[in-house]
């Protein structure tokens, strides 16, 4: 009889197990609508994911961008793409327009000029330019 009970209880143990399951959603990344940024007087500008990030829902976990930092060569539009790196595929992107509003600094050099026979002179803004500056480079001297 206690061989009975114990396969009995035994039996119960068992057959008490069970197993759970749980269904997980990940949050949505959302972007900020396109905007647009300045190169400082370096010729840089920089952005963060906070830039980007538009008050991403749900469970989200650490939110990344492929593109942090942009220099002359990025003068136009940029696609930079937020990433959530807890869930494949959970992107957005957002176009970011570069801009160089930063003024080059003129520099003058004296220049003296012959005038020809009718009394007019033809000269470059090459003959006055005493180092002209600019961090993207100076497109032309006029």
């Amino acid at each position: 009889m206690v061989k009975k009970l114990l396969k009995k209880k035994f039996f119960f143990l068992i057959t008490s197990v069970f197993i759970l399951c749980a269904n997980f959603t990940y949050g949505q990344v959302s972007c900020v609508p396109d905007f647009t940024i300045s190169l400082n007087s370096s010729g840089i500008a920089t952005i963060a994911v906070a830039d980007i990030d538009n008050s991403s829902s749900g469970f989200v976990g650490t939110l990344s961008i492929d593109v942090t930092s942009f220099d002359c060569t990025s003068v136009g539009a940029n696609t930079v793409t937020l990433t959530d790196q807890a869930a494949t595929p959970n992107i957005c992107t957002v176009i970011v327009t570069v801009e160089d509003n930063v003024n080059p600094v003129a520099s003058c050099s004296a220049f003296t000029a012959q005038l020809d026979a009718s009394g007019s002179v033809t000269i470059t803004g090459a003959d006055v330019d005493g180092g002209s500056t600019d961090a993207c480079g100076i497109a032309s001297l006029s």
